[in-house]
């Protein structure tokens, strides 16, 4: 694995500030994360505390896993974690996550982020001892099609989908039979 053996922040200029993230920012980045969920994912909002237990991983330093622009009036931007967890059994995986505040879209602060992002997951990858296959692992909700081509862009290809289904409950449940090559069962801890 090649990875780069220093990597630097996205320069700073008048109009953005890089650095490090840390805990005194876990509200502005959360205040950040509700404005992209608002556009990106609204069925879905990252809580205070989801980002809060980024910062108390064991395996994690956010003076070099995580970063934030900030406008000169101290307003997160963007942010980004980078994280290589544990439980490297069949991969090791380097999850890059964050965004970018939709009304500050198409500056160049996404590609930044992620250019930065990119490089420390694969130092993170080349930190491993495993003999395993390294994946930067990152997910994206359908219809964000700047990140989509960024990603793309960057070589990075789909691997899996999560789909969120959804009824409306005040009308009746319609049989439909199941085809016989299937069967029912309830969900267990055996088939998780």
């Amino acid at each position: 694995m090649t990875a780069p053996t220093t990597i630097q922040r996205p320069d700073s200029d008048d109009e953005l500030t890089w650095r490090a993230a840390t805990a005194d920012d876990i509200d502005a980045i959360h205040e950040a994360a509700r404005a992209v969920a608002a556009v990106d994912h609204p069925h879905y909002v990252e809580t205070r505390e989801d980002i809060a237990e980024e910062f108390d991983h064991s395996y994690v330093d956010p003076s070099t896993d995580f970063t934030v622009a900030l406008a000169p009036d101290g307003t997160v931007l963007a942010w980004g974690f980078t994280i290589l967890p544990p439980g490297q059994d069949t991969l090791v995986r380097s999850i890059l996550f964050g965004g970018v505040r939709p009304d500050h879209r198409g500056r160049g602060i996404g590609r930044r982020l992620f250019a930065w992002q990119r490089e420390r997951g694969l130092q993170q990858l080349a930190s491993s001892s495993k003999t395993l296959p390294g994946w930067l692992v990152t997910y994206l909700s359908d219809g964000v099609t700047d990140a989509q081509h960024l990603y793309e862009r960057s070589g990075l290809v789909v691997t899996r989908y999560f789909l969120e289904l959804t009824r409306d409950v005040s009308l009746p449940i319609e049989p439909h039979p199941l085809d016989p090559e299937f069967r029912l069962e309830n969900f267990s801890a055996a088939r998780s």
